[in-house]
């Protein structure tokens, strides 16, 4: 039996993690086994350990399947207890439609998802159609917020719309896991904006619900962001008009809206190096990391990843600074990032 001392307080976490979701990845697993226990001997104790405590060890793979499973029969529980006599007609037409699609395999997910990626619009189409449950699922979450129903649903299908229009398929993730933070960034977006209305004049608020309008539905259309001038048109409203309403509310800055009207390059287009929601979730990685970190795993990541002026350290050079050892550092580090991760898709 494993001596209690290598039981230290993020391979407990761990465990204890396990058992609530029934597995645990073998990567996982390494990440926080002290480099002695990483034998093979040492290994298959722990294996037999930990499935004597009811905890699968699975490959990545197996896990990201699990979890695909997980949030798509949440959604259709959660659909299916919808009050269909509370739903207004908009909303009990996108029930029925999302429940009419059926769920892809993952072998069909990565098909369509390679297709889409080459410009095929019916295998984007597709892939969207059958993750409409997702956004219904989310969306019910957010009711009682400042939006009806309805008008999280659309700005939730927006959302959808650009996680399939991004994704890539040959990063290793489930689509559903893609979307869903897409989706949620999407809705979020739009309460924010709500909230801003409060404080804007009623005609202002009137003619900026126009253009929002007339902006979702030509994106829809068009399956990209449209131009001021698109939405000026739309609307019968001048191009400043247009800009002016659109700075009425502190909104956040749209990655996907072109810089010049008649371009199709994007502020997106621009980040280097970076996927687009990687870099978005850094404008609030600030925010998140006071949110769910305690001091010593913000510390942590600071130095590791240049977050002050000292640049990016080394294992090493972070444990000197803080008197950890390297292995307590890395142990420290993946439970940093695991809470960040958890805290984005929640």
């Amino acid at each position: 039996m494993m001596d209690d001392r290598f039981f230290d307080e993020s391979l407990q976490e761990l465990i204890i993690r396990a058992r609530d979701q029934g597995y645990i990845t073998v990567d996982e697993l390494l990440t926080h086994l002290p480099d002695e226990w990483l034998e093979p001997d040492q290994l298959e104790t722990m294996f037999a350990m930990l499935e004597s405590a009811g905890v699968k060890v699975v490959s990545e793979a197996e896990a990201a399947e699990t979890e695909f499973r997980r949030i798509t029969q949440q959604a259709d529980r959660e659909i299916e207890e919808l009050d269909k006599e509370m739903l207004e007609d908009t909303v009990h037409w996108w029930a029925t439609t999302a429940a009419r699609y059926p769920l892809l395999t993952p072998e069909e997910e990565m098909e369509l998802a390679r297709r889409a990626r080459q410009g095929d619009e019916q295998a984007r189409e597709r892939l969207i159609q059958s993750n409409l449950r997702l956004v219904l699922s989310i969306a019910k979450h957010y009711v009682g917020r400042g939006l009806p129903f309805s008008d999280l649903i659309q700005e939730g299908n927006l959302g959808l719309l650009r996680a399939a229009q991004l994704f890539d398929p040959e990063r290793g993730r489930r689509f559903s896991t893609y979307a869903s933070w897409w989706i949620r960034r999407a809705i979020a977006r739009a309460l924010q904006e709500q909230a801003a209305l409060i404080r804007v004049p009623l005609y202002l608020t009137r003619a900026l619900h126009q253009v929002r309008q007339a902006s979702a539905l030509l994106q829809q259309e068009l399956g990209r962001e449209p131009t001021v001038h698109e939405v000026a048109e739309r609307t019968g409203l001048s191009p400043d008009q247009v800009r002016d309403l659109m700075h009425s509310v502190a909104n956040p800055i749209s990655l996907e809206m072109p810089i010049h009207d008649g371009e199709e390059t994007v502020l997106a287009d621009l980040i280097a190096a970076q996927e687009l929601a990687e870099w978005e979730e850094q404008l609030d990685l600030q925010t998140l990391m006071e949110r769910v970190l305690n001091e010593k795993e913000r510390m942590v990541l600071a130095l590791r990843f240049g977050l002050t002026d000292e640049g990016s350290l080394s294992l090493e050079e972070v444990g000197r600074r803080l008197g950890l050892s390297k292995e307590r550092v890395r142990q420290l580090e993946s439970r940093a990032i695991r809470k960040l991760q958890d805290a984005v898709q929640k």
